[in-house]
């Protein structure tokens, strides 16, 4: 359906007006950005996990007593996945607009 002259010109008015008046909303609204940002935070989430999963066996199977090289690196593959796991909840909880309990 095409619009007429006048029609296209109000519409470029409203938009505008929206993009001057309230620039968040315009944020809000861009649907393609949002989709991306989603699918990026996503993958990164999920990255997260399995490099922190990779990192915490890693270390695991290096550690040679409860304060070794192995431990540490072990330590930082749990933070890992704590962190992608949270975030990845923080993510879901946002998109479909519930909170975790």
């Amino acid at each position: 359906m095409t619009l007429s002259e006048h029609e296209q010109h109000s519409l470029a008015e409203i938009e505008t007006g929206c993009r001057t008046d309230d620039p968040d909303f315009v944020t809000r609204m861009n649907l393609a950005a949002q989709s991306s940002r989603r699918t990026r935070l996503k993958l990164l989430a999920q990255g997260a996990i399995w490099i922190g999963t990779l990192v915490f066996v890693l270390g695991a199977g290096a550690a040679r007593g409860l304060v070794s090289g192995g431990a540490i690196i072990a330590c930082y593959g749990a933070a890992m996945i704590i962190t992608g796991i949270v975030a990845g909840v923080h993510h879901h909880a946002h998109h479909t607009g519930t909170r975790p309990d």
